[in-house]
């Protein structure tokens, strides 16, 4: 059940809702839950290098590149491989 709750708090970008299903998570689901927020942080990793590499190549080419999701990244969760709780 945890596991569904945080697939959804990681599509709404619920981090404290996400942090705190974490530590609810049975050992047995332990790795599920570790391969998910895995791919979640590693997907968000991907999209904030490329804004990062966007806003770059505009400064340095002195050309507007408007971004396609402005303001949606805000906040990066650390590496869950770094969580005591796993």
């Amino acid at each position: 059940m945890e596991l569904k709750k945080l697939k959804k708090a990681a599509k709404l970008r619920n981090i404290d809702q996400m942090i705190s299903l974490i530590e609810k998570i049975p050992s047995k689901n332990a790795a599920d839950a570790e391969k998910f927020l895995s791919d979640f942080y590693n997907h968000e990793v991907s999209v904030a290098n490329a804004v990062f590499e966007l806003t770059s190549y505009s400064k340095i080419h002195k050309t507007k590149v408007k971004l396609p999701l402005k303001g949606c990244f805000t906040l990066i969760i650390p590496n869950p491989k770094e969580r005591s709780a796993f």
